[in-house]
């Protein structure tokens, strides 16, 4: 064996005494590594050049899961860190959005009773609107308003004239929760006054996906107390699939007393539905089928009382479409329906698709009406009766804004809602007149607000 070399750069010392054969020799090299102390972590330069071979008494360096201890634990520091941010951010974030949605004017409630989530709020594109008034125990006026929110509920919104605010109610039924109205169900409402009693029985209908009507109602209550389904004629009316739907109850000291839903079958004949033997004569309960009209295919339909006046005993009247015109029928309780003269005389054209609302005031002997009509270009029209003669505008002021085909529905207040782009609810108060015209009151923010 050649003599070993001993480098300069070694500090290893060989006992050579120990030495036998066999051990390994340590090759000449010239050129061998010099180490500088530079205060780092020591790395190794051209780490790529070495060998994939470790030396048997290389020190093996601790580690978890492949991975130096020090590197694994300042790894695991910043991922929990990362997760605890992000948890934080979406709880904050959270709560930004929920504040973001809350009531911004101060103006608006939630019903507490009702169930009210707040990501349920707002319009759908589709919803039908329907309104109804009524006067509470200390005789304030209210006004509500009926649409479908973007989960598909129904939902009633209450003005109350003397707070001059809104009040957001869902139309859930305590006793079964998981009816889905329809997407674009047609609504009806109409509220029972009692006037020895004082106070009033609430009812809300919908069509739900078998196109069979719902009926939910609070009786002798408050708008805030829970809804329940009315079994006596839930699901016993089926309608077409693009029928309307109106309802009618009395609603004031000299109101008809009839009680009935009117819609279109799925034969396309229109439907009076009694559910009490006082339709055609008090010979009928449940379905009429009145004579002498005969309706379009999906025609709009639209009710109004015509109370007792001084030579006049009360009725209803009843708005519909036939071969594309307006068209008049009223009855009254115990009495057959009749076709008024409108349709013969007078001869309004009306869209195909559009939607209608009718409010009327008595006036001594005769009666002020209003049929508002929605149109294919947008804007309103209005037919009207300045006591016994009828009369047409094309254009209705201030209203320029509604959108083509929108529903459309008003009360015995005066009070009118449509749609604008958004879309948004819109409200309009009737000014009395020889020609009525309507003031824009504001939008109406289903989310949360009014804005004027």
């Amino acid at each position: 064996m050649s003599e070993t070399r001993e480098s300069a750069y070694s500090t290893l010392e060989l006992d050579r005494r120990q030495m036998g054969d066999g051990l390994p020799e340590v090759l000449p090299n010239t050129d061998a590594p010099e180490a500088f102390n530079t205060g780092e972590k020591e790395t190794a330069k051209n780490a790529n050049k070495l060998p994939v071979e470790k030396s048997p008494v290389e020190k093996r360096v601790p580690n978890i899961c492949g991975m130096r201890r020090r590197l694994f634990w300042i790894l695991l520091v910043v991922a929990l860190l990362i997760v605890a941010g992000a948890v934080i951010g979406a709880v904050f974030g959270t709560a930004r959005n929920k504040r973001s949605k809350s009531p911004s004017h101060g103006d608006i409630h939630q019903s507490p009773k009702n169930g009210t989530e707040i990501y349920k709020r707002g319009i759908s594109r589709n919803s039908q609107l329907a309104t109804a008034n009524y006067t509470d125990k200390l005789g304030i006026d209210h006004s509500q308003l009926y649409y479908q929110d973007n989960s598909l509920q129904i939902w009633s919104a209450d003005w109350n004239s003397s707070a001059s605010n809104w009040t957001l109610y869902e139309v859930l039924s305590h006793d079964n929760k998981t009816i889905i109205p329809k997407d674009g169900t047609p609504i009806a409402t109409a509220n029972y006054w009692r006037p020895e009693l004082g106070n009033t029985d609430y009812r809300c209908l919908f069509v739900d996906n078998e196109n069979f009507v719902r009926i939910f109602f609070i009786i002798r209550g408050a708008t805030s107390d829970p809804w329940a389904i009315w079994p006596a004629i839930d699901r016993v009316m089926q309608v077409s699939e693009n029928s309307s739907l109106v309802h009618y109850m009395r609603q004031c000291d000299g109101c008809d007393n009839s009680d009935f839903t009117s819609y279109e079958s799925q034969a396309g004949d229109l439907i009076i539905h009694y559910p009490f033997s006082n339709g055609d004569g008090g010979d009928v309960t449940g379905k009429l089928q009145p004579n002498g009209i005969v309706i379009d295919k999906y025609t709009a339909m639209a009710v109004a009382p015509l109370p007792a006046r001084s030579s006049k005993t009360a009725s209803v009247a009843m708005y519909l479409v036939s071969g594309g015109l307006l068209a008049e029928i009223y009855g009254m309780w115990g009495q057959t329906w009749v076709v008024s003269d409108l349709i013969s005389t007078r001869q309004y054209s009306v869209d195909n698709g559009a939607q209608l609302a009718a409010i009327t005031q008595p006036t001594g002997a005769d009666f002020k009406k209003q049929v508002l009509i929605t149109k294919a270009d947008g804007g309103v029209k209005m037919a009207y009766m300045d006591g016994s003669d009828w009369c047409y505008q094309d254009n209705v002021d201030g209203m320029e804004k509604v959108l083509p085909l929108s529903p459309i529905a008003a009360n015995q207040l005066g009070r009118v809602y449509a749609l604008e782009d958004g879309p948004q609810v819109v409200e309009w108060t009737m000014i009395n007149g020889s020609v009525p015209t309507f003031k824009r009151v504001g939008a109406v923010d289903t989310t949360g607000g009014r804005s004027s």
